[in-house]
């Protein structure tokens, strides 16, 4: 016959294997969680693959073989000059600008027209007299297109092409806008060339040069080149930018948000504090290297003698401040009645001199109450007169 479990330790037992379940489930959510977070996270980011991408011409985006080159160094002919527009803050000596823009403006399909035309004319406004006016950089013409040519020969100004390697000895102060033309460039086409001048190119815009970096390269996520004065632009596709500073001169009739196919190439991070910036990456866009809202066009005005604010800024609404109430007019105080004049004190009258004490009367003895005795009838006897004294002999 076998023996039986007492009932109690199988109480005990079957206790204690509910608890030992219920502490593995409780420690297998934490996990499924992350497991759980980690596969949503793998669906919103997942790898780059440029194999997805609409390639050029129905977007701006190529690949290195496809790359459309023309002859670079050649002067343009000078143009039929036209009327150029107003300068509208033209700094004085000594106060320089640098424009990085991540936009894809060389892309003539985006119809970038209008932020080209802006820009020229900014840059343009903003610089010293020198005997040229604009000096481009590029080793072909971008996406095969001529668009900022096109618009600074619009402007009625004249230019000169040469290749990244002029970059090393050239003497910036003989033109008055220095164009960085890398849109449709890869790294390997510029970047050597360019590192090595960025330090003439901070002393050009030191001393009241003008720079416009148009940097929309190609490339893959890891790509990314420097900026002058700090910063770098890296490798960020996006479809549609939208305009923070509106009031910027080179977005003046531009709609906003910028889209296009693709509206930008870069975009920028750790650009100095004091940089404006005009337009950013939009948050809603599946870039490349995230959904950060990170700059991509801006300005940055550099020099000893620079305005302070020569791009104006938006000023916010004032909040309606409540009119005081008027203070009450205090009650005047009532003048106090003059003091009275205090009547002369009564000289007071003299003391009367005492009159002497009246000496009291001596109290009379009082007489003894012992009863005279009453005479019996004896004979009085009269007194015999004292002898005379005799005369000594």
């Amino acid at each position: 016959m076998k023996k039986q479990i007492n009932p109690k330790i199988k109480a005990h037992l079957i206790r204690g294997a509910f608890y030992l379940l219920l502490l593995i489930a409780i420690c297998a959510i934490p996990f499924a969680l992350a497991q759980r977070n980690f596969n949503k996270r793998t669906a919103m980011r997942a790898p780059f693959d440029r194999s997805q991408l609409p390639k050029f011409p129905y977007s701006s985006v190529r690949e290195r073989r496809s790359a459309p080159a023309i002859p670079a160094g050649e002067e343009t002919p000078t143009p039929t000059p036209t009327a150029s527009p107003t300068p509208t803050a033209t700094p004085g000596p000594g106060c320089g600008l640098l424009v990085g823009d991540g936009l894809a403006v060389g892309f003539a399909p985006n119809n970038y027209t209008l932020i080209a035309s802006n820009i020229v004319n900014f840059t343009f406004s903003n610089s010293q007299t020198a005997p040229n006016d604009f000096a481009i950089f590029q080793t072909h013409d971008p996406f095969g297109f001529t668009v900022v040519e096109d618009a600074i020969t619009a402007a009625g100004h004249t230019f000169n092409v040469f290749t990244p390697g002029d970059l090393a000895g050239f003497d910036f102060t003989q033109y008055r806008v220095i164009v960085l033309n890398w849109d449709d460039h890869f790294l390997s086409d510029f970047l050597t060339d360019y590192t090595a001048a960025i330090p003439a190119l901070e002393a050009y815009v030191s001393a009241g040069g003008v720079v416009w970096v148009q940097g929309a390269i190609q490339g893959g996520k890891d790509n990314s080149y420097p900026l002058p004065f700090g910063g770098q632009s890296n490798f960020d596709l996006s479809t549609s930018d939208p305009i923070v500073d509106p009031s910027n001169p080179m977005v003046q009739g531009v709609p906003n948000p910028i889209t296009g196919n693709f509206a930008s190439h870069v975009s920028d991070e750790d650009l100095p504090g004091d940089a404006d910036i005009v337009v950013v990456k939009g948050e809603d866009t599946d870039g490349v290297n995230g959904e950060d809202q990170n700059p991509v066009l801006y300005d940055l005005f550099r020099g000893t003698s620079c305005v302070a604010t020569p791009t104006p800024t938006p000023s916010p609404t004032p909040t309606e401040t409540e009119t005081p109430k008027p203070t009450e007019t205090p009650k005047p105080t009532e003048t106090p009645k003059p003091t009275e004049t205090p009547k002369p004190t009564e000289t007071p009258k003299p003391t009367e001199t005492p009159k002497p004490t009246e000496t009291p009367k001596p109290t009379e003895t009082p007489k003894p109450t012992t009863p005279t005795p009453t005479s019996t009838g004896t004979p009085r006897s009269r007194p015999r007169p004292a002898p005379r004294p005799r005369p000594s002999p």
